[in-house]
């Protein structure tokens, strides 16, 4: 009876050790109240919402979104429903596919980091800088989500719990109209704080005011909103002139050439003998837009 006494408390010991190996006790988890304590780590938060970018942003894409009219048609052998504006719930693609994904990762990363500069004690002006930065990456996320999908779910909650995610994945559908007249909204109140590009400054990669305005005019002008459009697109028309071949040469548009003068925004990627591969870089912002 004594053995089994033994034998009962050994176990009853045993599964007290496991429950507290099998406790977890996150190590790399950032705290989204107590990371965004300096500029610094607001920063390195704006530049991860580069990256979804860099998993989906190819040639590919361009086919239903800025090439997708009743002029261009493309002659290669995919049979991948992008390429053949073939797209249908049925049949989605691999590129909408991995573009609804990765939007929504930056858009939830965006919400996010907007959520944790404003609660940052950093210098006013800075957050709006940031949060600007931000904007407009969420903003060119729910673009190109509207250019594929139209309606879409949409959301600037921060998800930072169980309870978030079910939340907004109960979220119906939006109409794509108000989406872009959202995200409209949200731009315009940031465009003074974000930098004005030097279009032949190639080591600056981020998005600009430049970004800014071209992204409303595209939206206005898929709301038919053709005057809004027309107001930011003098305004990218001030700063770069006249396309004069002097200043800009007609070689320059060609795809091979990266972070050309008249260049707004490029996706960065390098190219060596293997492939396509991710920049490693400190500012991970060549798909042109």
């Amino acid at each position: 009876m004594k053995r089994n006494n033994i034998i009962i408390i050994t176990i009853l010991i045993i599964i007290s050790s496991c429950e507290s190996i099998l406790e977890e006790k996150p190590v790399a988890f950032i705290d989204p109240y107590k990371f965004y304590n300096n500029e610094t780590e607001c920063k390195a938060a704006v530049n991860y919402l580069y990256f979804p970018l860099t998993n989906f942003y190819r040639a590919n894409l361009l086919f239903v979104t800025d090439l997708s009219t009743d002029l261009s048609f493309f002659t290669g052998s995919s049979v991948d429903p992008v390429n053949n504006f073939a797209i249908s719930p049925a049949q989605p693609g691999t590129a909408a596919i991995n573009a609804w994904n990765n939007c929504y990762s930056g858009i939830v990363q965006a919400n996010n980091t907007i959520g944790g500069i404003q609660r940052s004690s950093l210098d006013e002006t800075i957050k709006q800088e940031l949060i600007g930065e931000a904007s407009c990456l969420r903003g060119f996320y729910y673009y190109i989500l509207t250019e594929l999908f139209n309606d879409v779910p949409f959301y600037f909650d921060e998800v930072l719990t169980v309870e978030d995610q079910n939340k907004v994945g109960r979220i119906p559908r939006m109409s794509a109209v108000t989406t872009r007249s959202t995200i409209i909204a949200d731009l315009e109140q940031y465009l003074d704080f974000l930098p004005i590009k030097d279009r032949f400054d190639k080591s600056y990669q981020r998005v600009s005011r430049q970004f800014a305005y071209m992204l409303i005019a595209k939206m206005a002008m898929k709301n038919f909103d053709f005057e809004l459009a027309k107001f930011y697109l003098l305004k990218i028309r001030d700063i770069y002139g006249s396309l004069d071949p002097n200043v800009y040469s007609i070689n320059d548009t060609y795809f091979s050439n990266k972070n050309t003068p008249e260049s707004i925004f490029e996706v960065q990627y390098m190219y060596d003998p293997s492939g396509i591969q991710k920049q490693a870089a400190d500012n991970p912002v060549h798909a042109p837009c």
